[in-house]
């Protein structure tokens, strides 16, 4: 039996498209279907399935973010580790939890934001991946004390923006 939990996947992902408990990116177009609607986050990884971050919590509720993959987006292979993030800062990578992962895919990469718990404290971790398997942390957003923030995939004037 394996060790992780996985935290309301499905019913969150289809009933709200601004928090996500896993967010999955598709390269170039969205997903049509009469159950995911063109406005989600669902896109195909590549031709051979697709890729996301999930939210998993331990059997003593500490709470990380994994990387999974699945041929059909219904059955997913899911890391029983947590994502290890290179980061070029060693107090920038120190966390206490992470958790609600978001995935924006923005030019060559797969931006991912999440709530970091850092010192104790709630912000946004800020990290990237080119294929799911090799992840890097840039510095978190919104420092201190803020635990949402969503990426747009578009320039407004001509920059990228996070809502938070």
């Amino acid at each position: 039996m394996k060790k992780w939990i996985i935290v309301g996947i499905s019913i969150v992902i289809l009933l709200c498209s601004a928090v996500f408990c896993v967010a999955v990116q598709r390269k170039r177009s969205f997903v049509e279907g009469a159950v995911i609607e063109k406005t989600s986050s669902f896109y195909y990884f590549d031709e051979d399935g697709y890729a996301g971050i999930f939210r998993c919590d331990s059997r003593s509720i500490s709470m990380d973010i994994f990387a999974g993959f699945s041929k059909d987006g219904i059955h997913w292979d899911i890391s029983d580790d947590p994502i290890v993030f290179h980061c070029d800062d060693e107090e920038i990578g120190k966390r206490d939890y992470r958790y609600d992962p978001r995935v924006c895919f923005i030019e060559d990469r797969y931006y991912i934001t999440w709530c970091n718990g850092y010192h104790g404290y709630p912000t946004i971790g800020v990290g990237y991946t080119f294929d799911f398997k090799t992840f890097y942390q840039l510095e978190n957003a919104f420092l201190p004390f803020n635990r949402n923030g969503v990426l747009f995939p578009r320039k407004i004037n001509g920059n990228y923006y996070m809502l938070s």
